[in-house]
């Protein structure tokens, strides 16, 4: 079963390509559907990373809902794994939130945690 950690960006994450680089990842092709959706991946790896230059529009009952919870998001970066890469899935979005402070991550277990007191 595939499970999600979802990080919302408060701040435009400059450098967030050269930072997935570095940890392994290329950009795969593009999606079809959504010619903004950028996709990467890593041979060494089992998570899968869906970049989303502007948050998903979303009804008021689904999550993430940043309007809702009063987060001002400008980008989404979506943890795709398997549920038995949770160990692997978790550290890594640590990485990114370490990287790029201004964030707010949602994780469906455990809803949204701001990582910068100051962007709530």
């Amino acid at each position: 079963m595939s499970e999600d950690i979802i990080i919302g960006f408060l701040d435009k994450p400059e450098g967030l390509e050269r930072f997935l680089e570095q940890e392994g990842y290329t950009e795969d092709a593009q999606d079809e559907q959504d010619e903004e959706l950028r996709i990467f991946s890593s041979s060494k790896s089992p998570l899968t990373l869906f970049y989303y230059p502007k948050p998903s529009e979303v009804e008021d009952d689904e999550e993430p809902n940043w309007q809702r919870e009063g987060y001002d998001v400008v980008s989404e970066l979506n943890i795709n794994y398997h549920r038995d890469y949770w160990e692997e899935a978790v550290p890594f979005s640590e990485k990114v939130v370490a990287q790029f402070p201004n964030t707010v991550t949602y994780e469906p277990n455990f809803g949204y945690t701001p990582t910068n007191p100051k962007s709530i």
